[in-house]
């Protein structure tokens, strides 16, 4: 099972952080985009994401 390692990675930051599962393991990307590609380069949030997409 080559997932095993993300699935108990998950598992572990989800226990120790008192979160989510979900939350935990995507809230730096969602930083990362507001941050970075909106703000950073001035875009709306539309335009960022056919900036990712595209």
């Amino acid at each position: 099972m080559e997932n095993a390692p993300a699935i108990v990675g998950t598992i572990v930051a989800d226990l120790i952080s008192n979160l989510p599962l979900v939350q935990a393991s995507g809230m730096g990307l969602n930083a990362f985009f507001v941050y970075t590609v909106c703000i950073g380069f001035g875009l709306s949030y539309a335009n960022a994401l056919v900036l990712i997409l595209g």
